[in-house]
């Protein structure tokens, strides 16, 4: 666990689990260890000391990777976890998934959905992180004005912007899908947003551990402390978005450097057509 208490890893997971419902996931027998209580309550942080708590309860487990949820609550009580008026925002995420192999076609669907999303006036809130075989493009939950928030609900408002631009974008992503050279893992572009769903957190350590890199994939790799081969990269030019963002892969995540501080902080863009259920449009400062 020396790679979790690193001073950098342990702040940025911290902060960006405030407020969020937390889980762990540990290999056990054949399987899988998915713990999101203690002793039936809800796993979370809200402080260094939190998170250094966290590790002394549960590091019998050996859990690997650290997962929180979309949505951002105003109390983690078992009982509001379901209840949508308990959430104060969501991070809309959208899941591109593929097989390892077709890694440059997952950055390709992720630049198309960058793309429009800067079409709709959103640039500096989004953020983009590897997930395993696939990414993770996020925008900050941070970017939607108030009134939008409180006419539409946070979580419907998540859906509705997932919804939208993978509209907008599922022609590209059928068309790059045909070059993918593994058939039995398709790329998918998904929106996955629900009241309980969570995702890997910023820094996370991915449940597989990967020998190598995937073919193609440049860099200059290091090992870290726990032997896994991951650490600091900076993509050749054929892995970066048309709009110049600098993208480094540590951990099993990409971050937009100097972007992602301020994607995660600031939440700022311009605007968004969102759609209401009547069928109609409602532009959003988002």
């Amino acid at each position: 666990m020396g790679y979790y208490m690193r001073d950098e890893v342990r702040r940025e997971i911290v902060d960006y689990s405030k407020g969020r419902w937390m889980a762990l996931e540990a290999p056990y027998g054949g399987g899988r260890l998915f713990i999101r209580y203690d002793r039936g309550v809800p796993l979370s942080v809200s402080s260094d000391s939190d998170y250094i708590s966290l590790f002394e309860r549960f590091s019998r487990f050996s859990f690997r990777t650290i997962y929180a949820t979309a949505n951002v609550y105003r109390d983690i009580t078992a009982d509001g976890l379901r209840d949508e008026s308990n959430v104060l925002r969501v991070t809309p995420v959208f899941d591109v998934d593929a097989s390892l192999e077709d890694w440059r076609i997952t950055l390709k669907a992720a630049e198309e959905i960058v793309r429009a999303l800067e079409r709709h006036g959103v640039v500096k809130s989004v953020y983009l992180k590897w997930s395993g075989r696939g990414l993770h493009v996020h925008i900050n939950e941070n970017a939607f004005s108030e009134e939008v928030l409180q006419r539409y609900g946070p979580v419907t408002v998540a859906r509705a912007v997932v919804d939208l631009i993978i509209s907008e974008v599922s022609e590209k992503v059928t068309q790059l899908s045909r070059s993918a050279r593994n058939a039995d893992r398709e790329l998918r572009v998904e929106n996955r947003m629900d009241i309980q769903r969570v995702f890997t957190v910023p820094l996370s350590l991915h449940r597989f551990r990967r020998g190598q890199a995937a073919e193609g994939y440049r860099g200059s790799w290091k090992v870290p402390d726990n032997g896994t081969t991951s650490g600091s990269q900076v993509l050749s030019s054929e892995g970066r978005p048309e709009q110049g963002q600098v993208l480094r892969a540590q951990q099993g995540n990409i971050l937009c450097l100097g972007q992602i501080l301020r994607a995660r902080q600031e939440g700022r863009s311009q605007g968004i057509h969102l759609r209401a259920e009547g069928g109609g449009s409602e532009q959003g400062d988002f």
